[in-house]
């Protein structure tokens, strides 16, 4: 009978630990597996403000992928108060697009490698993207100074949380220096920084919480 209740305590453990699992997300980092979730708050009840973006069509697919995943997972961030969508993923450079999707508020996510002029101030420094202002319309990726997947995640959850609104930080997810650890997840520090830009009340946004 004890054996029994033992293997039955077993079962019930692995269970549960598989359910914990899935329900959070996860990165392997150096120090181990980096844990976290996100917030569910009940959706911000006042009418979206709808913000359209175009990618660059010179992204691989992967990159264009990883760069979707990012827009997702600021509009979970974001709750309701604003909602970015994604209208093309063929942009060319062509002047018009530019102009349009400036003068609709938009963002437009664009592809440069290290040789290009608009690093020629910042020569000698591994950059990896930046954005024309803080609160402004252009997402520059320097894919060629990006090694993974994961990397570039970050960076465009950072970047994004720039053209959002959010100034560097300390610490987390708006730090100056990209860290596989900090730019893992939109944390409350990004979601405050956002907010104040905006006039919200971030602790109503959906945030991670790490642990």
């Amino acid at each position: 009978m004890n054996y029994k209740k033992f293997l039955c305590g077993i079962i019930i453990i692995c269970f549960i630990s598989l359910f914990g699992y899935i329900g959070c997300q996860g990165k392997f980092i150096s120090g181990g597996v980096e844990r976290y979730h996100y917030l569910n708050q009940p959706i911000i009840l006042n009418k979206a403000i709808k913000v359209p973006i175009i990618i660059d069509i010179k992204f691989t697919h992967i990159e264009a992928e990883e760069i979707e995943a990012g827009i997702r997972e600021w509009n979970r961030a974001l709750n309701g108060y604003l909602t970015l969508e994604v209208e093309g993923k063929d942009f060319d450079m062509e002047i018009w697009k530019i102009e349009l999707i400036i003068k609709e508020g938009g963002y437009l996510i664009m592809k440069i490698d290290s040789t290009s002029l608009l690093l020629r101030e910042r020569l000698g420094e591994k950059v990896l993207g930046f954005t024309d202002a803080i609160g402004g319309n252009k997402l520059y990726l320097v894919t060629d100074n990006i090694m993974t997947a994961e990397q570039l995640r970050g960076v465009i959850l950072h970047e994004l949380g720039h053209l959002l609104g959010a100034r560097h930080t300390g610490y987390g997810l708006m730090e100056e220096h990209y860290g596989a650890r900090g730019f893992s997840c939109i944390d409350a520090i990004a979601a405050e920084g956002v907010a104040k830009h905006w006039g919200w009340d971030w602790r109503r946004m959906n945030y991670c919480i790490k642990y």
